[in-house]
């Protein structure tokens, strides 16, 4: 069950460094400019395929400690995700810099453009504030749990507060990348 898990995380961190990639193609495809260099789009993908292996590959190293074998792939999980959401920060500013050359030129065409853009980097921003409270909750404790005197893991409340809160977020994280890939009709 410990590797499944594993694979989960290395799936859906797979799908975010990919979701990066599929963006450029929506910017292409959209407002025929050109979002990110070759170079980071081939880092996305490279970055997407090294998570996979990864996840598991932590997992096996440390499948002699149970406390690390649970928490160190999920606090490799978490400081992914974090820097995932730095990553959509900047993509939030790459799509309103998109979406203000697209209002320049403001014809009919360019209005529906807009459109989807703003579509875009509002999804993004849902995404990213849901990726960004997602990877603090986890990180915050895997790093509880791997400490010798856990404060949060011996209350009750306060572990309940951070798993919940992580919990609602990814659910609302695979909303969003099902808006992402599946977008409403305009």
């Amino acid at each position: 069950l410990t590797y499944c898990l594993a694979l989960a995380m290395a799936l859906l961190t797979s799908c975010f460094f990919l979701l990066q990639s599929f963006y450029h193609y929506i910017s292409k495809n959209v407002t025929k400019t050109s979002y990110m260099s070759s170079f980071e789009f081939r880092l996305n993908i490279v970055c997407s395929c090294i998570v996979v292996v990864a996840f598991p590959v932590i997992q096996f190293l440390f499948r002699d400690d149970h406390a690390r074998q649970e928490a160190a792939p999920e606090m490799a999980f978490s400081v992914v995700t974090l820097i995932i959401a730095l990553l959509g920060v900047r993509t939030h500013f790459r799509f309103k810099r998109l979406l203000r050359v697209a209002l320049l030129s403001l014809t009919e065409n360019t209005q529906s453009v807009a459109e989807k853009l703003e579509y875009f980097k509002d999804m993004n921003l849902i995404l990213t504030v849901s990726t960004f409270i997602s990877g603090f909750s986890l990180g915050t404790l895997c790093v509880d749990g791997l400490s010798p005197n856990p404060v949060i893991a011996t209350n009750k409340f306060a572990s309940d507060l951070l798993v919940c809160n992580m919990n609602f977020v990814e659910f609302i994280i695979w909303m969003t990348l099902v808006l992402i890939f599946y977008p409403r009709r305009s």
